[in-house]
């Protein structure tokens, strides 16, 4: 009888054991390589790819890539090759972004192309691999009535941050206008300083982005000074990628571009989908804002991530005048700098 209890009990364990062992097998595949119906990968075993940009209040980054942000686009793709998004923003912008970089606390930064040209001249093993907006526009915005055009600056004091993409951009305004520079007192100071500085008088006007100085406009700070000719002075946005992680997982690059193809394809449909997302951070008139000053020949054919000739051209030109400005600490290879191979297989892929 004790036997026969003995070989039950012995018998009863033994199956429980097997079902347990079963449940920790099914638990464990499916944590590991649970795949959704488009192929994304569902797990906690997603890597982060940490992407460093200048809005620190919403973390969104830059034209073109905050449309593919904010409809998932990024985060799809990049899931899809064993990443997820990680975006911060930076208040300091392009120096702490660069720095991060440096530190590996960064994988990419998505900002223009003078911190991205600092940041490899500095030592960082990076590459360019992806264009977030070709033509970023520039305007001045003025307080005395009397500036009505760039001309207009001669005799007066404008706000102009040294060392920056901006002074670039005011020496294009300078060539393109015929402006006399020794007739114009450039202050050295950032935006928010240069509009604290036109309000009480020690200064006449400040050069930003034209968004930026369209809704300083709407929201009564001054007025946009006009004569800038935006098809001949613009600066660029990009993804300046980090080459441990484009080693390790070449796909993140193409993801990336994937990612942006698909929000080019988007707003090309439907330019809403770029003003609006554009215009959250400047309020309720934000999308006429962006619709103003982002709209080229009533067109966004411009937007297109692909590395066209006339980007590589601009930033050849760019990359000398900070050669010339002393501004870089060691000379570039841009031809292995930027790399258009992963935009072609994304095209390629996504046919």
């Amino acid at each position: 009888m004790m036997k026969k209890n003995l070989k039950k009990t012995l018998l009863t364990v033994l199956v429980g054991t097997m079902i347990l062992g079963e449940t920790a097998c099914g638990n464990s595949n499916n944590d590991t390589a649970k795949q959704s119906e488009t192929g994304t990968t569902q797990n906690a075993e997603l890597k982060e790819f940490r992407v460093g940009c200048g809005d620190a209040t919403n973390n969104q980054l830059n034209d073109l890539a905050a449309v593919a942000q904010n409809n998932g686009y990024l985060e799809e793709e990049l899931n899809k090759v064993g990443y997820t998004l990680k975006v911060t923003g930076f208040q300091g912008q392009g120096p702490e972004i660069n720095a991060a970089i440096m530190s590996d606390s960064l994988d990419a930064g998505n900002y223009a192309e003078f911190p991205a040209y600092t940041s490899k001249a500095s030592g960082a093993d990076t590459t360019i691999v992806a264009v977030t907006d070709p033509k970023l526009a520039y305007g001045i915005i003025a307080k005395d009535d009397s500036i009505k055009t760039v001309k207009d600056l001669e005799g007066k004091k404008i706000v102009v941050q040294q060392g920056t993409a901006l002074q670039y951009v005011w020496e294009k305004i300078v060539s393109d206008s015929g402006i006399d520079a020794s007739n114009v007192e450039v202050i050295n100071s950032n935006v928010a300083d240069g509009l604290s500085l036109i309000q009480t008088g020690d200064a006449d006007a400040v050069l930003s982005s034209a968004s930026s100085v369209l809704n300083f406009a709407n929201k009564g700070q001054g007025h946009v000074v006009e004569g800038i000719n935006s098809d001949d002075i613009y600066t660029v946005t990009l993804f300046n990628v980090s080459n441990k992680i484009l080693k390790e997982s070449p796909d993140v690059a193409v993801a990336i571009n994937k990612a942006l193809i698909r929000a080019y394809n988007d707003v090309k449909e439907d330019p809403d989908k770029l003003y609006s997302v554009l215009g959250q951070k400047f309020g309720e008139n934000g999308a006429d804002v962006i619709k103003e000053t982002y709209t080229i020949d009533g067109s966004l054919d411009y937007l297109s991530p692909e590395i066209t000739d006339d980007f590589t051209t601009y930033m050849d030109t760019t990359y000398s005048w900070m050669k010339d400005n002393s501004l870089l600490k060691r000379d570039i290879d841009l031809k292995t700098y930027i790399d258009d191979s992963y935009y072609k297989k994304a095209a390629q892929e996504l046919k």
